[in-house]
């Protein structure tokens, strides 16, 4: 599994970009495979933990992925589960066999005065498209210092089949409203970051 068909997408969307933006699609799904395992082996949890997929996942994608991951510890989030540390996919960005996905880790018991998990932001660089997806380096951000996404629930139910290319219409999914956007500052630091490091990728 993880080979995918190359070319461009990014998530969130990018203003004024041709790019394939649906998180449901299969290159989009095997980086999240890839990445989630990758950031969980090395930054595990004690215990039981969810995952928090991109705004707009359909319940059918989001089962097929938890499948795929294989751990009983890992649930899909949900109501039931916020309360256990959660795993953020946050940013997705292929550029033909090369991509980059931002995931958020929980830092161990640390929490912030909310009393919620405080996390890490973790860059990684992914090399596959026609072959498997494979992490080649990762950029630990300071503690704290990216906010995670909102939390986007599992949806309870689809509106409508997967289809060709996965563009799916899906129901909208509950955000919490209690959870902080992100900040311009914030949302740029990654993307600068990998705009230093590939520049001939931009545009």
């Amino acid at each position: 599994m993880g080979v995918g068909c190359v070319g461009y997408a990014n998530y969130p969307p990018i203003e004024g970009a041709v790019a394939r933006t649906d998180p449901n699609s299969a290159p989009m799904s095997d980086l999240m495979i890839e990445s989630i395992k990758w950031t969980v082996q090395r930054f595990p949890v004690k215990g039981e933990y969810a995952i928090n997929f991109p705004d707009g996942m359909l319940r059918k994608r989001t089962l097929q992925l938890m499948e795929r991951i294989d751990d009983p510890r890992a649930h899909a989030l949900t109501e039931e589960t916020a309360h256990l540390p959660i795993y953020h996919v946050s940013r997705l960005r292929i550029r033909g066999n090369t991509a980059d996905v931002d995931i958020h880790r929980p830092v161990g018991d640390l929490r912030g005065p909310s009393d919620q998990h405080v996390h890490q932001a973790i860059t990684l660089r992914l090399r596959g498209g026609m072959r498997a997806w494979r992490v080649e380096s990762s950029r630990a951000w300071t503690i704290g210092a990216i906010e995670p996404p909102a939390l986007s629930f599992m949806p309870e139910y689809d509106t409508g089949p997967l289809g060709p290319g996965s563009e799916t219409v899906s129901r909208p999914r509950r955000t919490t409203d209690a959870t902080t956007e992100e900040t311009p500052e914030t949302i740029a630091a990654p993307d600068a970051e990998q705009d230093r490091l590939d520049p001939d990728e931009q545009g």
